[in-house]
């Protein structure tokens, strides 16, 4: 049970850090926000880790699981920078439904075919409501976009696109982070991974000069900050929940972040809040349940 707490938690978090982060898109570049994003999150582990763990244990690393975790890293890099875009694209409201809904069918066929842990049919059939739910949440009146439609959800193409790159991203990069905690306590991968990710990001600036500001204030530094605060906490509680429960039933878990984002939107973003928003967080908190049986 306590595996499926941190997978709750780290969906809270997720939701508050992507909710946040929609205010400041037009003023930064999509490499440089994920960049500050994962700079802020990965001194959050850092400071876990040296807290609470022994980052000594990285030393004594096998290279395979040091492979695997730096493929982890570039993978799951890959899909923040997707979902920075996507975010910047469209509303978040309807982002982390796609992002979510690829996620869950990924993950569970990954964890399926390429692992040896064994996906009860509690689990499959609460990711099939929680698909639901998050095509709920996505659904929109609007007809303008209806022959877009991917999983239901009414985003531009480019958005949708890059939705769907970070959840096949962050599906792969769960399996993998899986195999990592069986030879690695959590929070010192976390830091590890974290600290590789921002270092390979801001190699890649540094060589595109790939860094747009515009008209920042002190404000938007503030709400930065806190999404990358919200971010690094989401992923330590994502990985610990990997050590302690299988990757399908984290993801599926995880994976109802929508529920969370969609008061924060209406908070937030003033957006509005819908019958299918209702009956979409009803789903989702539905296919919870059935996973945790």
């Amino acid at each position: 049970m306590a595996g499926e707490i941190l997978a709750l938690a780290s969906a809270v978090c997720i939701g508050f850090s992507n909710v946040f982060v929609k205010n400041v898109t037009p003023r930064f570049s999509t490499l440089y926000l994920t960049a500050l994003r994962l700079a802020i999150s990965s001194l959050i582990a850092i400071a876990t880790a040296f807290i609470f763990s022994d980052l000594s244990v990285l030393a004594q690393m096998e290279i395979r699981i040091i492979g695997v975790l730096l493929a982890a890293g570039v993978i799951v890099m890959v899909g923040h920078i997707a979902l920075v875009k996507a975010i910047s694209l469209d509303n978040v409201s309807r982002v982390a439904p796609a992002t979510t809904g690829l996620y869950i069918l990924a993950c569970i066929l990954i964890s399926i075919i390429a692992t040896s842990n064994k996906v009860s049919s509690w689990t499959i059939f609460g990711g099939l409501m929680v698909l639901v739910g998050v095509y709920l949440l996505s659904k929109n009146d609007d007809s303008k976009f209806g022959l877009r439609n991917f999983l239901s959800l009414k985003l531009k193409l480019h958005a949708l696109l890059f939705a769907s790159i970070t959840g096949l991203s962050w599906a792969i990069g769960a399996v993998l982070m899986d195999i990592v905690v069986e030879h690695l306590a959590p929070i010192p991968a976390t830091a590890f991974r974290l600290s590789f990710m921002t270092l390979f990001i801001m190699a890649i600036l540094v060589y595109k000069r790939n860094i747009v500001v515009k008209g920042l204030s002190q404000r938007d530094l503030i709400v930065v900050f806190i999404s990358g605060l919200f971010l690094g906490i989401s992923t330590l509680t994502f990985i610990g929940a990997l050590k302690l429960s299988t990757p399908a039933i984290v993801v599926v878990l995880n994976c109802t972040s929508p529920v969370f984002v969609a008061p924060l939107a209406v908070i937030w973003l003033k957006e509005k809040i819908t019958k299918q928003v209702i009956l979409g967080m009803s789903a989702c908190l539905l296919g919870v349940l059935m996973t945790l049986i």
